[in-house]
C-alpha cells in the first residue's frame, strides 16, 4: 500500500479505484490548504500520468508501478497510458 495526495487533475474514478486496491489517497478536494504551501526536500515521491479513460486500468498501472518500488520516496514515477 502506498500513501497518495492526488491534485484536481486526477479522475474521481482513479481515486476511487486505488482506494479500492488498499492505498491510501489523499484529495485535493480532501484537503483545504494547497500542499505546495508546505514545501519541503522530503517527499514519498511523485507519480506522473498520462490521461487515461480508461480509469481502473490506470489505477491498476499505478499500483502496480508503485509496487515495483522499495521505497518511493524522493522516486519519480511515470505511468502512460498503453498504445
Amino acid at each position: 500500500m502506498a500513501r497518495f495526495y492526488s491534485n484536481e487533475n486526477t479522475a474521481l474514478q482513479v481515486v476511487t479505484e486505488l482506494r479500492r486496491l488498499g492505498h491510501d489517497v489523499l484529495t485535493s478536494l480532501d484537503r483545504t490548504r494547497a500542499i505546495h504551501r508546505h514545501r519541503t526536500d522530503d517527499h514519498a515521491g511523485m507519480v506522473f500520468c498520462t490521461f487515461d479513460p480508461d480509469f481502473r486500468g490506470q489505477a491498476e498501472r499505478i499500483d502496480a508501478a508503485v509496487a515495483g518500488v522499495p521505497d518511493t520516496s524522493k522516486q519519480l514515477i511515470r505511468v502512460n497510458r498503453p498504445g
